[in-house]
This record gives C-alpha cells, sequence and structure tokens, in this order.
C-alpha cells in the first residue's frame, strides 16, 4: 500500500470509493469486468494504448466501457 494510504482509515477509503464509484460497486459480472477495465487502466498510470493492450481490446472497445 502506498504510503499515502497508509494513515487513512480504511473505512474513509472505503466511503470515498461509494461516492466515486456508486453503482459501479454493485454485484454484477458486467460491473466486475468494468472495474478490472479501470483497474488495469489506473495500474498503467492511465495510458490509453497500453491498457487496450493488456486487455486485448480495441479503441471502441474502450470507448464503450467508458459509456457505461
Amino acid at each position: 500500500m502506498s504510503t499515502l494510504l497508509e494513515n487513512i482509515d480504511p473505512e474513509v477509503i472505503a466511503g470515498v470509493a461509494q461516492q466515486e464509484l456508486g453503482t459501479l460497486l454493485e454485484p454484477g459480472e458486467k460491473n466486475k469486468e468494468l472495474l478490472h477495465t479501470l483497474y488495469v487502466f489506473l495500474k498503467n498510470n492511465q495510458k490509453l494504448e497500453k491498457t487496450m493492450n493488456d486487455l486485448s481490446l480495441s479503441i471502441g472497445g474502450m470507448k464503450y466501457a467508458s459509456a457505461r
């Protein structure tokens, strides 16, 4: 875990995640896939081309995922 997050109460992190991600955190296969895409995108420092390659997605697939 990064130093920034080490001193923050996990309940605060969960609250911010709930507020920012909203319905994306609800159970469901589609949400699971979208969260995974978001995870890979953030892991890749928001580099779209790297994310597309890692997930074997086209630009159309990424636009579709981000529009949901």
